[in-house]
């Protein structure tokens, strides 16, 4: 998916951090300079569970019309959420030794003669509550052993899978961190973290792996967030730099839950004197389609203007 996805954007845009296209490393990265001379910095897009860099809520908005007030804009591929793996299931044989019921008696040679028509055969209750047992105790025994279970009994061997190649992984914590190097080599010192869900989550276990982060004025932007429990709390006792940020924390109010969460981060913030932290809801907010309206973009852009305006990293005249 990513890679139709850089092949369908113009080159300039599509950057590949920590190696090059095809590596198991490389991170996908898409990237706006700001289109005004008075640049105010750089804003990282992180997108939600199963969303790309460019998705066309929020995300897609965002990354190109922040340009146009001043924002160059890096929006980063975080990594895809694990597949659920259905396991393997054994299906016995009645010649199977384990088979948990004895094969029928051959007939007898007086036996009347069998009809034409073919009949199926049915298993008693007490035949299927054994098949069901067996299966259960053999699906417990491969689950301890840890070893899959094969149908067709042509699986990898231990020596096969052990030649097999594991496939590098860069977690999201290193990501952010990527794409936050970028924008330094870029000259942004000004930044702005904005995530759409489960991207507000992977931003916050960033500062929290890397408190140093907010020493330069670090800013926030939370799109519905989804924040694991007991992460705010754990950031409280290891980055107390998190409470002097300048955070928006916009949510859709048409929903219960995302309004009871809402609110729990609001009295957070309210308990530790988080001043900086402004939480808004917008009715309808998971449904607006942003191709159409820009209700959040101009949101985004006036919230920025007053509470992260910023200049280039100022370099030194030779």
């Amino acid at each position: 998916m990513l890679l139709s996805l850089a092949k369908s954007l113009p080159g300039s845009q599509v950057l590949w951090l920590n190696g090059k296209q095809g590596d198991a490393s490389a991170m996908l990265a898409l990237y706006r300079p700001a289109n005004v001379a008075e640049q105010q910095g750089a804003v990282m897009l992180l997108h939600d569970r199963g969303q790309h860099p460019d998705w066309p809520q929020f995300i897609h908005s965002l990354r190109n019309e922040l340009p146009d007030e001043g924002w160059h804009t890096l929006s980063i591929a975080l990594t895809p959420p694990a597949e659920a793996k259905t396991p393997k299931r054994v299906l016995l044989s009645a010649s199977d030794k384990e088979f948990p019921y004895a094969p029928k008696k051959p007939a007898a040679d007086n036996a009347p003669e069998k009809s034409s028509t073919r009949q199926l055969e049915t298993l008693t209750p007490e035949q299927l509550a054994e098949t069901n047992e067996a299966t259960e105790q053999l699906e417990q025994q491969q689950a301890v052993e840890g070893v899959d279970i094969d149908v067709s009994g042509e699986g990898d061997t231990v020596e096969e899978t052990a030649e097999k190649p594991v496939e590098a992984t860069v977690g999201n914590t290193e990501r952010i961190e990527l794409g936050m190097q970028q924008l330094s080599a870029f000259g942004q010192e000004n930044k702005v973290l904005l995530g759409v869900g489960s991207g507000v989550d992977a931003m916050l276990r960033y500062v929290l792996a890397n408190p140093q982060s907010m020493a330069s004025g670090l800013s926030m932007v939370w799109i519905n967030a989804e924040v694991s429990e007991g992460l705010l709390d754990e950031i409280k006792e290891k980055a107390q730099g998190f409470f002097s940020l300048q955070v928006l924390d916009l949510y859709d109010s048409a929903l219960d839950l995302q309004s009871r969460n809402a609110m729990q981060r609001r009295d957070f913030a309210r308990r530790n004197g988080m001043e900086g932290y402004r939480v808004e809801g917008m009715s309808g907010l998971s449904l607006i389609p942003s191709s159409e309206n820009g209700q959040v973009t101009r949101k985004v852009e006036s919230w920025l203007t007053f509470h992260a305006p910023g200049m280039k990293k100022q370099t030194k005249r030779l």
